[in-house]
């Protein structure tokens, strides 16, 4: 195995730091058996878990979801090239002596080609996470696109077993478009559930709730439609204005 220099860094790195306990020893693995240039082939999990826990048989579809982890903190990208799978580290800065055997990955066409080339190249026959959403005209939200409960609407939750969202209809799909334009409402939703399945002791009381709060930070960042991302100077100059008024109200 190749000398690979991990500095100590990687201890304040929020990026990491976001992930499960189990998972940084998966993307500390990842770090040790990359190439110079932080590229690996990724034919399978199993193959994965022979390099990285020798030692061990981690449960079937587990890396996967840790991988999904790295992919959604953006730590490394899994894509596919003629057939097979590969992992790119990001940031990886290691010293570089000879070309990689393996390809580079494609360019990137927006900020969710990430996460949905990992969602295909990760078990695409029995993916461990998915969305289910009913179809239903009948709706009850506010404007910020928090659901409110009625007697006729199910309240969303989370199914842990089967990682998908459960309850979520299309018309609530609609609001939540309305009230966070910069996002791709399915792909956060996504995003959420891999978060969910990977933190399982996070569990949520109130769902409608999390997903306003998730969304709305999202919205707040930017969001991750390409073009439709917020004027960050007009945003900036609003606050200012509004700081001014509160300054000369009498």
């Amino acid at each position: 195995m190749p000398t690979r220099l991990i500095r100590e860094g990687i201890l304040q790195s929020q990026r990491v730091s976001i992930l499960p306990h189990d998972n940084r020893w998966m993307y500390l693995g990842l770090l040790l058996i990359a190439d110079e240039h932080g590229r690996l082939e990724f034919p399978s999990s199993k193959y994965l878990n022979g390099r990285i826990f020798p030692n061990e048989n981690i449960k079937d579809g587990l890396l996967d979801i840790f991988s999904l982890n790295c992919v959604v903190a953006g730590l490394i990208r899994v894509y596919k090239i003629n057939g097979k799978n590969y992992i790119q580290i990001f940031d990886y800065k290691q010293q570089v002596r000879s070309a990689s055997k393996f390809p580079e990955p494609p360019c990137l066409a927006d900020d969710n080609q990430c996460l949905s080339d990992a969602l295909q190249c990760l078990s695409p026959a029995k993916p461990s996470i998915s969305i289910s959403l009913s179809i239903s005209s009948s709706s009850s939200s506010s404007s910020s696109g928090v659901e409110q409960t009625t007697p006729d609407r199910k309240t969303i939750e989370f199914n842990l077993i089967s990682g998908e969202w459960e309850n979520i209809e299309n018309d609530q799909i609609e609001k939540w478009e309305k009230a966070y334009p910069a996002c791709d409402i399915k792909m956060q939703l996504l995003k959420m559930a891999v978060w969910l399945k990977a933190n399982p002791k996070k569990m949520k009381s109130n769902y409608p709730r999390f997903i306003a709060n998730w969304l709305s930070r999202s919205q707040d960042k930017g969001g991750d439609i390409p073009g439709n991302k917020p004027d960050k100077f007009a945003i900036g100059q609003k606050h200012i204005e509004q700081k001014e008024m509160k300054w000369t109200t009498p």
